[in-house]
């Protein structure tokens, strides 16, 4: 089904740079269903094909019907809809009103979605049995994100991450990413224990040549549909580029982490 047109301006209306790869994903494939990374693989070639198999990594991980998930960071909805239709509980949090809105028109009342920032986030102790976060672990203060999802997690509850995240020790300014090895020390220092950890760096990889592709190929309609310099476009190309090169001198990586409380 599709979802969104751009005659429907939600998806130009998302932050930069997601409206740019929204819009620009729309031109490309005709609909535009998630805003994160794929995994490809031989069975794998077309994006919409690899960002399915970084949900079905999630879906393989979920814990049984009933249980209560906290998603931080909901992109499009796509995969708060798809837990909730397994049955889970579902609330979802960003503090992006777009894209809660356009979460809303796709869950209806399955999930309970708000906007908010985590950092604002309150709820009873051990509210939850579940915390996903998909490429949003980035942005977050990992103290901070350790400290309240254990809070939030009932005991033996779970966390589980899906993100890029830099390989080695960066200069700054090389990368804003977390690296990886300091970050699960964090949050074995606020109590979690590291279940699996599953390097997806080269099955995620193509992505940054698949968006480097939708932004020349569309260059000209996004300058127009969008609320952008041709200066923006060019600056997010350049630091794509810049991470594809890194991906490929192995300083940034793309993983799953799964902690249990």
């Amino acid at each position: 089904m599709n979802y969104y047109s751009l005659a429907d301006t939600s998806l130009t209306q998302l932050a930069f740079p997601l409206n740019v790869f929204a819009c620009a994903t729309f031109l490309q494939e005709g609909k535009v269903d998630y805003l994160h990374y794929g995994l490809f693989d031989e069975g794998h070639n077309s994006i919409q094909a690899a960002q399915g198999q970084s949900t079905e990594m999630i879906l393989r991980r979920l814990p049984e019907i009933g249980k209560r998930v906290l998603e931080i960071g909901i992109g499009l909805g796509a995969t708060a809809k798809i837990m909730a239709d397994h049955g889970l509980r579902v609330t979802g949090i960003t503090p992006d009103p777009t894209q809660v809105d356009i979460a809303r028109r796709r869950a209806g009342d399955a999930v309970q979605f708000e906007v908010m920032p985590f950092e604002d986030y309150t709820a009873p102790a051990g509210g939850f049995d579940l915390v996903l976060l998909q490429e949003s672990s980035q942005y977050l203060d990992p103290a901070i994100l350790f400290c309240k999802a254990y809070h939030l997690l009932v005991p033996g509850g779970r966390m589980l991450i899906l993100d890029q995240f830099a390989l080695r020790q960066c200069d700054p300014g090389e990368s804003h990413l977390h690296y990886g090895v300091d970050f699960i020390h964090q949050a074995e220092s606020h109590g979690f224990k590291l279940r699996e950890h599953i390097d997806l760096s080269r099955l995620a990889m193509p992505t940054l040549d698949y968006i480097l592709k939708i932004i020349d190929a569309h260059k000209d309609a996004l300058l127009n549909l969008l609320p952008i310099e041709a200066a923006d476009l060019a600056g997010l190309r350049d630091a794509v580029a810049a991470n594809r090169r890194r991906y490929h001198e192995s300083i940034l990586g793309y993983a799953l982490y799964d902690l249990a409380r």
